[in-house]
């Protein structure tokens, strides 16, 4: 039986007897075309006229590491390391790197640490296979330089990737670039000018992709995937396969000719949040339409509550949305910028500082991964933490919808009483409306709560004692609830922890469909 899907076509999944693979590659010639302007330098343009959730590139990684100050993983897969009691039985017999089997030692990932350290002549003598050691952290850049004696293409390819060459790199990045010059041609007998390290180390920087893994995430730098230019509100989305392909989906149509878009960072934080980070971390300021408009759409993931109180000195409070009257004022990089920053109330008028403002939602953020990290951290626990937190921000504020999503997880439907699970089906649809505001087509954020969604109504039908007419018409909700899940999730590859959602969703949606059509 067919997915009643958005478009009345068929899923990846039913079309794959309940299985999503990768697809194959597009013959012919590329859907983008490599553009460039002053403004952005290099970015993406559709040569074609793209439909949502339509392949637009997919590509291998140049080169590949863990990331910065990460547990470790197997080199040659990225697996966990397992636990022996010889740590020695998990080391390259050649080089002295932990790896998880004897198949990864012959992996081609691992084999330009191994080169470089058995050429050194000394093997690497790490002792615990589960604990950080700074040596982790020159892999990535080993395998950099190794490209440019074993693979000159790719090396050329590495260098001529953006670096924001105009950007004055700090005192402490240079002083880095000098002691890994030192260390690397000591060590490993990798010989790199400091003007060369700091350029690689800005091409990571400006251009490695975190990729999730199971137990750890690693980076990886791929030269098309860091052409589309970034917006808070991107045309396209991108998932990583088990050998750390990326495959770059549009997330709705895009027209022939229309900039291709990704986004460098966490869609539900706020705009000051997102342009801080995207500032300092990849020294741009985004102005996009999203950064724009103070209400960010609509949702008013920025705002706070107006604490001013009525003319008459009651304790009645405005309650107005507090938002910045200039969102796009650089990020401050000292109190004193935050002085001169100035928010204001939707409704009263009521102005109050950048600094005000920030702490407000800094000891917000601190109480929430307080919370986050104690063992005491169930649902009644987030439910009190949301009540205080609501005190100051605006009820759709990033940090509240932080809690509510996970309130949404933590209500397991099976373990509610029938109060509760009203309270989840509320959240669900709370952040659904937030969600279709920010995100335009596919969206997994949408998908894992439409299938939370769903859970909670079948729930409910099972205790409910209303008419036959009610819980049929519950049935449909539920079902439209598991079809929209996977709609959002039907791409999602079988590495990635959505998968299982996108299963399960495919298997309640044809059992409720079953149902429907019997009884019909």
């Amino acid at each position: 039986m067919a997915c009643v899907s958005a478009n009345e076509s068929e899923c990846e999944r039913c079309k794959l007897g309940g299985r999503v693979v990768p697809d194959p590659e597009v013959g012919g010639a590329p859907k983008y075309v490599v553009n460039q302007n002053e403004q952005l330098g290099r970015f993406l343009a559709a040569a074609k006229d793209i439909k949502e959730g339509e392949i637009v590139f997919r590509a291998e990684p140049l080169v590949s590491g863990l990331q910065a100050g990460c547990a470790p993983l197997c080199l040659g897969c990225y697996g966990p390391l397992p636990e022996v009691d010889d740590p020695d039985q998990l080391k390259c017999p050649t080089c002295g790197w932990f790896l998880c089997s004897d198949d990864c030692i012959f992996s081609l990932r691992h084999q330009p640490e191994c080169e470089a350290t058995a050429r050194s002549g000394v093997p690497v003598n790490i002792t615990d296979p589960h604990a950080h050691d700074s040596l982790y952290d020159c892999v990535i850049l080993i395998r950099c330089l190794m490209l440019k004696v074993k693979d000159p293409e790719k090396w050329a390819k590495l260098q001529n990737m953006e670096t924001l060459e105009g950007t004055k790199r700090p005192k402490l990045q240079r002083r880095k670039a000098k002691a890994l010059c030192a260390l690397l041609t000591a060590r490993f007998g990798l010989p790199a000018s400091q003007k060369e390290m700091l350029r690689l180390l800005a091409v990571l920087e400006v251009n490695a992709y975190e990729v999730r893994m199971p137990t750890n995430n690693v980076q990886a730098v791929y030269p098309i995937a860091s052409l589309p230019e970034h917006n808070c509100m991107p045309n396209t989305f991108r998932m990583f396969e088990k050998d750390l392909s990326v495959c770059v989906r549009a997330t709705q149509d895009i027209p022939k000719g229309g900039h291709i878009t990704v986004t460098y960072t966490d869609s539900l934080w706020a705009t000051p949040e997102r342009r801080a980070h995207l500032f300092f971390s990849k020294h741009f300021l985004c102005v996009c339409n999203r950064c724009k408009d103070p209400t960010e759409m609509g949702t008013f993931l920025t705002a706070l509550r107006c604490q001013m109180k009525d003319e008459n000195g009651g304790s009645t409070f405005c309650q107005g949305a507090v938002l910045p009257v200039d969102p796009l004022a650089p990020p401050a990089e000292s109190e004193r910028q935050n002085e001169k920053e100035v928010w204001s109330c939707t409704r009263c008028g009521y102005k109050i500082t950048g600094l005000k403002a920030r702490n407000v939602t800094r000891r917000a953020v601190d109480a929430v991964h307080e919370l986050d990290d104690s063992d005491e951290s169930g649902p009644r626990e987030y439910e009190e933490l949301l009540c205080e937190l609501q005190k100051d921000l605006h009820q759709t504020h990033s940090t509240v919808v932080d809690v509510k999503h996970t309130l949404i997880h933590l209500y397991s439907p099976q373990y509610c009483t029938n109060r509760k699970l009203k309270r989840k089906e509320t959240l669900c649809h709370e952040i659904i409306r937030m969600a279709e505001k920010l995100f335009k087509g596919i969206s997994s954020l949408k998908g894992t709560v439409y299938y939370e969604l769903g859970t909670s109504i079948l729930e409910s039908i099972k205790r409910d004692e209303s008419s036959k007419a009610e819980k049929e018409k519950r049935q449909k909700e539920a079902l439209d609830a598991f079809t929209k899940a996977l709609y959002h999730l039907q791409y999602i590859p079988d590495c990635q922890p959505e998968w299982c959602v996108a299963e399960q969703s495919h298997h309640k949606m044809h059992e409720l469909q079953t149902s429907i059509h019997q009884k019909d």
